[in-house]
């Protein structure tokens, strides 16, 4: 009841949606719990109906659909539709599309359904009938194939119906605009004939269909609203046509236009704004890219000398722990042949001392002959004696010189056994007698 009236009205809020929104209905319409904003009676929601989904069969005359209970396995959600919708082929709407579909609560003033005697989730039922019946004609006459989705609700104070409607348009190829390079004339017109030949595509749309791109579509929905049900004595009631939007009120032609200029001088001004900012951000972000793209290449820089000085580090390396294998191979060979020449000292005085040994016997020989004899060697034999012997090895020239010495240490002795103490003669002078 509105603008004075006392009958009661029809009662339709319509919404542009996108996918939460679905959502949301969809988690309603299943949950039928107490929320605080809706008076939900679980005891009374076995009576609710699903009057509109895909595979639905023929209405019966009072626009109900035999057994279709919101148990069915009918899509029993908004949600639910709209994926039967997209599995029957029809395309998801463009992921930049806003609000992409249309919600509808339909309802009348409670005193239409309620009879006198009755109140709050009690409903006249041949009126609730009626109601359902011609809803039901309208919503299908207006919107055909887009009526994606309808439920009854009559677990609540007044009986309201949700639609789900899903503007769609057919698609068709992009057109070519110009030739291909290498193509001839008449394969560029074939390809565009082929192009205007090809099936259209059913997609999901609300800014494409010819219904609902409109200004005023929601009002014009309501107004038709209005007259297929004016005969059940309902109102057109206040012309809320989404949420928080007031009915507008009626206003002269001069003055409308009047409104609207300063409208769109304020409009183009804000422009202008939106426009210099956008510049002034481009500028920004231009130069934040240029300042990026700067460390970006400095970093680049970096992390190439790091590389580099990395690779001399680990050269560096390398080469330091060669001259250290070289310095510790240098090392091990002069110890090697410090021990050899160690050995070969050694070994040269044991030789040294065995000469000397065997130089010693052999003038101790010599002298007991000389003795026995009663002669002494000649100094010139015993010269190339010794330099005999030191043509000879090394042992030799050991033996030579020990030799050698030790006739020098007999030349100093004052009681030459040579000289003093000859053998007696006992034979004539020519040959000596061997005593031995």
């Amino acid at each position: 009841m509105a603008h004075g009236r006392t009958e009661p009205d029809i009662v339709m809020t319509i919404r542009y949606a996108g996918a939460s929104e679905v959502r949301s209905v969809s988690i309603h319409e299943e949950k039928r719990e107490p929320d605080g904003a809706s008076a939900i009676d679980p005891d009374r929601s076995h009576l609710n109906r699903l009057l509109w989904s895909d595979s639905m069969p023929e209405p019966q005359p009072s626009g109900m659909f035999p057994n279709a209970t919101i148990a069915d396995n009918r899509p029993r959600t908004q949600q639910e539709a709209l994926e039967s919708l997209w599995a029957s082929g029809v395309q998801r709407p463009a992921k930049q599309a806003e609000a992409p579909y249309v919600q509808m609560v339909l309802s009348a003033s409670p005193e239409y359904f309620r009879d006198p005697d009755q109140g709050p989730g009690e409903w006249n039922k041949e009126k609730l009938d009626r109601w359902v019946k011609k809803t039901m004609k309208w919503l299908r006459d207006e919107y055909g194939p887009d009526l994606a989705h309808v439920s009854l609700h009559l677990d609540e104070d007044t009986p309201h119906m949700h639609i789900l409607i899903v503007p769609t348009y057919q698609k068709r190829p992009r057109k070519p605009g110009r030739r291909k390079r290498g193509e001839t004339p008449e394969e560029f017109e074939a390809r565009k004939q082929a192009v205007e030949n090809a099936p259209t595509v059913r997609v999901a749309g609300r800014a494409s269909n010819e219904y609902w791109k409109r200004a005023w579509a929601r009002r014009e929905a309501r107004l038709s609203y209005h007259q297929a049900v004016a005969d059940l004595g309902l109102g057109y009631g206040r012309d809320f046509v989404g949420e928080g939007e007031p009915s507008p009120e009626h206003v002269k032609t001069g003055t409308w236009v009047r409104e609207k200029s300063r409208e769109l001088e304020d409009t183009e001004r804000e422009l202008d704004a939106l426009a210099a900012a956008v510049k002034r951000d481009a500028e920004h972000e231009a130069r934040a890219r240029a300042e990026a793209e700067a460390l970006r290449a400095e970093a680049a820089r970096d992390r190439a000398e790091a590389k580099a000085f990395r690779a001399a580090a680990k050269r560096d390396a390398a080469e330091a722990a060669q001259k250290r294998a070289e310095a510790s191979r240098d090392r091990s060979e002069a110890a090697k042949v410090k021990a050899e020449a160690v050995a070969e000292l050694e070994q040269a005085r044991t030789l040294r001392d065995k000469a000397l040994k065997l130089g010693r016997r052999v003038f101790e020989i010599v002298e007991a002959v000389a003795e026995r004899l009663g002669v002494g060697p000649k100094l010139s034999e015993i010269k190339s004696a010794i330099a005999e012997l030191e043509t000879k090895e090394q042992v030799g020239g050991f033996l030579a010189a020990a030799i050698r010495d030790e006739f020098a240490g007999q030349a100093t002795r004052p009681d030459d056994p040579f000289e003093s103490e000859p053998e007696p003669e006992t034979g004539s002078d020519d040959e000596p007698s061997m005593g031995f």
